[in-house]
């Protein structure tokens, strides 16, 4: 039978969070909501041993147990945080293992798209100066002087270069 205590560890180790503390940030508290799940879903384990482990009483635990049901379900990213450390534990539903899946194909697409998106910028970057160097290189003597005056210096310290 797996004991609370390792529960406790599994959450605190997947989350790099130490639950057992009394602050109460949201990171903290739905990291808890977790071990509240886990512990009664794995353990014949009473709410008040469960709440023990972490230095909460048992009407804690099941006001855990009810905001775990409003907040993770609706979270995807700490659902996704309970099904991974449910998996360690447990066997996931297809539906659970294909929500991972997805999870992680659109975290690798964001990654894709984020880089591509850099690329556009520098690509941006390196034509609109070319064209501009393009543009100048046409300009008479006295037009490229007024240029240097009004418009080059202006342009330098926008792009923070002088």
């Amino acid at each position: 039978m797996i004991e609370l205590k390792t529960i406790l560890e599994t959450v605190e180790n997947e989350t790099g969070l130490k639950i057992r503390t009394h602050k109460r940030n949201r990171n903290l508290v739905y990291a808890r909501y977790i071990y509240y799940r886990l512990a009664k879903e794995i353990t014949d384990t009473s709410l008040d041993e469960i709440g023990k482990v972490v230095n909460r009483d048992h009407s804690t635990v099941i006001n855990g147990l009810n905001k775990f049901e409003e907040t993770i379900l609706v979270d995807q990213d700490w659902y996704l945080v309970y099904l991974r450390i449910k998996q360690k534990f447990q066997g996931l539903t297809e539906e659970e293992r294909e929500k991972i899946e997805v999870k992680d194909q659109v975290a690798l697409l964001n990654q894709n798209l984020r880089a591509a998106h850099q690329k556009i910028i520098e690509l941006q970057k390196l034509t609109s100066d070319s064209e501009i160097l393009r543009w100048i290189s046409l300009l008479s003597e006295e037009d490229m002087e007024d240029f240097k005056a009004n418009r080059l210096k202006p342009y330098l310290m926008i792009r923070k270069l002088i």
